[in-house]
């Protein structure tokens, strides 16, 4: 019964979240002024918009999954090394560059342009979990 609870929960939530999109979407378009011909319209305005969302979408995943994985290398790590746990050996740059580009190509993502940001932003959320990780032992 909790977890039937939980996934009402999740659905109800994500039912809401999408509610404030449309609504910020619904708020931009009557800001618009639009033309007599829907299909000008839906060229000028939707589809611009959907690849934008799209990007955002292919960056997320791009960056969480990356992360997941860190976070599995820090559990290894820490049920291997227990105390002794060292940056250098948790984040490899090599490594973790072809992983995210790998996953770049995955989502269809041009690898150079997403790790010219995405690298050091992942090595920045990843070495402030390794820090908060490391502090814990």
């Amino acid at each position: 019964m909790l977890c039937l609870f939980f996934f009402y929960f999740v659905f109800i939530f994500s039912q809401q979240q999408m509610s404030k999109v449309i609504n910020e979407f619904k708020n931009h378009v009557d800001s618009m002024e639009i033309s007599n011909d829907f299909r000008q319209f839906w060229q000028s305005t939707w589809k611009p918009i959907t690849q934008k969302c799209l990007n955002v979408a292919k960056h997320t995943f791009v960056m969480k999954k990356a992360f997941e994985m860190f976070q599995s290398k820090m559990a290894l790590a820490l049920f291997t090394n227990e105390t002794d746990i060292n940056w250098s050996v948790v984040f490899i740059d090599d490594d973790e560059t072809q992983l995210l580009q790998s996953l770049c190509r995955h989502v269809g993502l041009n690898a150079d342009y997403f790790l010219y940001y995405g690298l050091g932003f992942h090595k920045k959320r990843c070495h402030k979990y390794y820090s908060k990780k490391k502090n814990q032992l």
